[in-house]
């Protein structure tokens, strides 16, 4: 197996009437491959290949390397979903269990919680769907993203949206709505009450009395004296620890 990979080591020759054959060469090694750091090895020779063909500015070989790069990814993935409880000591659960020897495969090979976490939603796509967005040169983001659709036994979660006010994952087909109680109101009362300011900045008390009937006066003084409660019971809240502490 490892002759296979020693194809991929030196790019200067590469001979470009090959390509689609190397290709199928390495699609099916990595389907077959059983070992995380040889998975991991075939992902890093693509990553350098690829920077390569950027620099290069070949298209050809640059998608060949994304597909190989991916394909080892997901491969990576394939082998840390299939890894069992792990042996020793006594964890909590067992999906704590398994989730730690996973993790200690993973680092063990030399990947990070990003890629292993990355591998493993990859892995999760169903193979239709994932075969045609590494074909059409989806990048590793777009697949991860749509593998965390589904669960481990490949069942579909719903269709997540990732909300940009409490930045939680929500599913699509329910409404969303993170906004606390009041939310509406309170940003009224933000345009309103500036305006009321201004309002009695500008206006003399004892005029705007003196102008008013007694009916006028009577309507007046029962808003104003609701208004002022009001305001006295805000400021009140105001001053509590957990008053204004909502974040923008």
């Amino acid at each position: 197996m490892s002759t296979a990979l020693e194809r991929y080591e030196f790019v200067e020759g590469y001979e470009r009437a090959t390509l689609p054959v190397r290709y199928e060469d390495a699609r099916k090694y990595l389907a077959a491959c059983e070992r995380l750091d040889e998975c991991k090895a075939w992902k890093d020779k693509a990553e350098a290949l690829r920077s390569y063909a950027r620099q290069a500015h070949d298209d050809e070989l640059y998608q060949m390397a994304l597909k190989i790069q991916n394909r080892a990814r997901v491969r990576m993935g394939e082998l840390i979903r299939q890894i069992e409880k792990g042996k020793g000591g006594r964890p909590k659960t067992a999906s704590a269990a398994v989730s730690s020897s996973r993790s200690r495969a993973a680092r063990d090979a030399g990947l990070s919680e990003r890629q292993e976490s990355e591998a493993k939603a990859m892995s999760r796509v169903p193979e239709p769907v994932r075969e045609k967005m590494i074909e059409r040169g989806a990048t590793a983001t777009e697949i991860a993203e749509e593998g965390r659709n589904y669960d481990d036994t490949g069942r579909p979660r719903g269709r997540r949206g990732k909300c940009s006010r409490c930045k939680g994952l929500f599913p699509l087909d329910v409404e969303h709505d993170c906004t606390p109680p009041g939310y509406k109101l309170a940003t009224k009362l933000l345009g309103d009450l500036p305006r009321l300011e201004g309002f009695l900045r500008g206006a003399n008390a004892r005029e705007l009395a003196q102008a008013m009937s007694q009916t006028e006066m009577a309507t007046a003084t029962d808003a104003a004296i609701f208004v002022s409660g009001w305001l006295r019971s805000f400021l009140r809240e105001a001053k509590k620890p957990n008053g204004g502490t909502r974040k923008k």
